[in-house]
């Protein structure tokens, strides 16, 4: 009876031990994060058959309601790999030393593509030296739109990257989907359309580089061409700016002209030949100098000319007939 007791004893902490670790593990298991509960209204897990596989190694290093490559593996558009995992397809990575092309796509359509989620700034911590990967590519230049980088050449996400490779291989309407799922994917091929187009009908990776060589050559004469108008306007601006100036010293009337300084000029030499206490006639000007050369200063004239005859005819000493007949 005692051994009985004992035994019972003993399988009844046995199975206290293991209903607490089941507590535990439940407990745990709460505690996980559930990404099929992340979905938002507009994150419907697609149901089609994509034509090769598309993956990603996912390094934790983006805000996951921000990150792109997350979103796609919620919608169930891409899948997850491992560090360790090899993969035999086109590998989007900065690693990468031969740009993407549709030659590319035999290998795309038998073993897929994959990219790196990470950030662009923290890209030095991704352990590429583990990374089992056969074909490394590059992306040629392409303008990133997304909320991040937007306008930034060269730093595109997850989806973008997925969605480049796409139009690039001739899969315009794959393309078209993965960038359907995100607010502002629209943008992406509206402004990459032109290179995307150019892309997709090269043949192999050096026919797309000379592509981006001459697409960039067009960018940097524009460019040119543009700072060489700016400074253009710029210097008729600032002509313009110097002949208002020049306007305006001439309407200043405290600022004294050409013009005027020959006209005092003149008015001065006239002031030199007129008496300064005297106030002239312009009119009758020469009339008076005449008649001050032929009269004697010191003597009183008459206006009269009869009376002036008579006194220059008449000797004041000498006895004349009209005087003596006054007489008698």
């Amino acid at each position: 009876m005692v051994k009985k007791h004992s035994n019972s004893q003993k399988n009844y902490s046995k199975t206290s031990r293991n209903a607490s670790r089941l507590e535990k593990f439940l407990k745990n298991t709460e505690q996980l994060p559930n990404h099929s509960n992340d979905l938002e209204p507009s994150e419907e897990v697609e149901q089609i058959k994509l034509p090769f596989n598309v993956a990603m190694w996912d390094f934790d290093h983006c805000d996951p309601k921000r990150c792109s490559g997350k979103k796609m593996s919620r919608m169930g558009l891409i899948k997850t790999l491992n560090v360790s995992t090899p993969f035999h397809g086109i590998a989007l990575s900065p690693q990468g030393e031969i740009a993407v092309s549709p030659g590319d796509k035999e290998i795309v359509e038998k073993y897929g593509i994959a990219v790196v989620e990470a950030s662009w700034a923290r890209i030095e911590e991704v352990p590429f030296r583990r990374m089992r990967i056969r074909n490394n590519r590059l992306l040629p230049y392409l303008v990133a739109t997304n909320p991040v980088n937007y306008g930034r050449p060269l730093r595109l996400n997850c989806v973008e990257a997925v969605a480049a490779c796409c139009y690039i291989m001739g899969y315009k309407d794959l393309g078209d989907l993965y960038m359907s799922k995100f607010s502002w994917g629209h943008a992406f091929y509206e402004v990459n359309e032109e290179l995307l187009v150019k892309y997709s009908q090269c043949s192999n990776s050096k026919d797309v580089v000379q592509v981006q060589a001459d697409y960039l050559k067009m960018i940097e004469t524009e460019t040119m061409m543009k700072n060489v108008k700016l400074s253009d306007k710029k210097k008729s601006a600032n002509s313009d700016d110097e002949g208002d100036e020049d306007d305006d010293l001439m309407r200043n009337p405290n600022h004294r002209n050409d013009e005027e300084d020959e006209e005092d000029e003149s008015d001065n030499d006239s002031l030199l030949q007129r008496n300064p206490n005297h106030a002239y006639d312009d009119s009758e000007e020469e009339e008076e100098e005449d008649d001050l050369l032929q009269r004697n200063p010191n003597h009183n004239y008459s206006d009269d000319e009869e009376s002036d005859d008579s006194l220059l005819q008449r000797n004041p000493n000498h006895r004349y007939d009209d005087e003596s007949e006054e007489e008698n």
